[in-house]
């Protein structure tokens, strides 16, 4: 079992790859894409501090919102390890998380876990339970 969680443009068709089961893929490449270079893999939290930087040199990204769109990759992967690492050593989803980003303490509930986690991940963990629960 292994979410992925790298973020990739392939260097022969500079198509992108996000984590399938990421919920704003597709917000990413259309308004982040670009700074993603042919060839070049990062994980989330990197591509989030290159949002970060590159914020001003975007035309359609405000600061504020490039922002907080890197504080949802850093959300988001860090809390889809963390429930990975609950389904697999307690066999549940994690029902609290708690998050430092940026000097600032984050804390969620089990609902607000799967909010940010997205349906199509809280799917493939449910489905990581229960064939777990098979075995």
């Amino acid at each position: 079992m292994a979410i992925r969680t790298r973020i990739e443009r392939k260097a022969s068709t500079g198509q992108i790859e996000c984590p399938p089961l990421f919920p704003h893929s597709d917000d990413l490449m259309s308004s982040f894409g670009c700074l993603l270079w042919a060839g070049e893999q990062l994980t989330m939290a990197e591509m989030a501090e290159r949002i970060r930087m590159e914020a001003g040199s975007l035309v359609d990204a405000a600061p504020n919102e490039a922002d907080e769109f890197a504080f949802k990759l850093v959300e988001w992967e860090a809390l889809a390890q963390y429930a990975e690492d609950c389904v697999v050593h307690f066999g549940a989803l994690p029902v609290e998380f708690y998050l430092d980003y940026e000097g600032v303490e984050h804390y969620y509930g089990s609902e607000r876990c799967l909010e940010v986690l997205g349906e199509p991940a809280v799917r493939y963990l449910m489905s990581e339970i229960q064939r777990g629960e098979e075995a």
